[in-house]
């Protein structure tokens, strides 16, 4: 940058949380702590739907998670990573008799093969050391029938992966 004063304003957030030091500070080099008003989407949200409203979205998108991570248990050939008492399912598929990598690698093609489907949206991650599938209920339109979309792909994935 040739002017780091620019740099240092563009970044730069005050307040009595954010404690200043007098020499070198990496928020002021990075867009993470600018001057962006992050709290706006959740008054926005508040504001809509009233604090009944909003808890209401909140526990639909618990309930959905819940419901993806009972169907996860009953499911042959699916494990649930850890348990999903908010709105994140954290599983990955299994392929009997594989090691680690291997079903770490399943997992990784799995991600994008789910996502190459179209009908839901993982992500991948890593739960204690080994490559997992990460479903994220977050979204205030997300209904049941989604959550049986994503089963259907989830399955039909694991099956086309699987021969």
């Amino acid at each position: 940058v040739r002017d780091a004063a620019i740099l240092r304003e563009a970044f730069a957030a005050g307040g009595a949380y954010v404690a200043r030091g007098a020499g070198w500070d990496p928020f002021t080099h990075v867009p993470e702590m600018s001057r962006r008003f992050r709290g706006l989407a959740a008054w926005c949200a508040l504001k809509a739907f009233g604090r009944d409203g909003y808890r209401a979205v909140v526990e639909r998108c618990v309930d959905n998670a819940a419901a993806f991570a009972r169907w996860i248990e009953a499911t042959p050939g699916v494990e649930l990573m850890n348990a999903a008492p908010l709105n994140i399912v954290c599983f990955r598929l299994l392929d009997g008799g594989r090691d680690d990598q291997a079903t770490d690698e399943l997992n990784r093609r799995a991600v994008d093969a789910i996502q190459r489907d179209g009908r839901a949206f993982v992500t991948g991650t890593v739960w204690n050391g080994h490559a997992a599938i990460r479903a994220a209920f977050d979204n205030w339109q997300t209904t049941p029938d989604d959550v049986a979309m994503l089963q259907a792909a989830v399955a039909d994935v694991a099956r086309s992966l699987s021969t």
